[in-house]
C-alpha cells in the first residue's frame, strides 16, 4: 500500500504519525497517534485529534494533518477502536500507560 496516497486521503484513528513541524513542545520525528475524529469546522473532511510522547494532544484540519505530519502505520491494533469520551479520559489513559506501546514509551 502507498501510505503516501493513503495519508493524501485522511487520517483515521489509531494511525501513527510522524511530526514534521515542531509542535506542542515535540520535536520534529515526535511520534503521535490519532484518537478522535471529527468534522472538520470548515470546509470539507474530517479533522483529527493526536496525542504526542510528551502527553499533549491537539486537534488538526484536513489541511493541517499533510502540513504537520508524515504516515508511520496505519490500523493499528487495539488503537484502531479507541473510543474517545473526553479529554480527561485520554490524559488518564496517557497516564495509565495505554499508550506506551505504540509511542515507544
Amino acid at each position: 500500500m502507498d501510505l503516501n496516497h493513503y495519508f493524501n486521503m485522511k487520517l483515521n484513528i489509531g494511525d501513527l504519525v510522524k511530526l514534521k513541524i515542531a509542535c506542542l513542545g515535540n520535536k520534529i520525528g515526535t511520534l503521535g497517534v490519532v484518537f478522535n475524529e471529527y468534522p472538520a469546522f470548515e470546509g470539507d473532511g474530517m479533522g483529527v485529534q493526536i496525542i504526542f510522547k510528551n502527553g499533549d494532544y491537539d486537534g488538526f484540519s484536513p489541511e493541517e494533518q499533510s502540513e504537520f505530519f508524515e504516515i508511520v502505520s496505519i490500523d493499528n491494533y487495539p488503537y484502531d477502536s479507541y473510543e474517545f469520551n473526553n479529554v480527561m479520559h485520554v490524559s488518564r489513559d496517557f497516564s495509565n500507560g495505554y499508550w506506551n506501546k505504540i509511542l515507544n514509551l
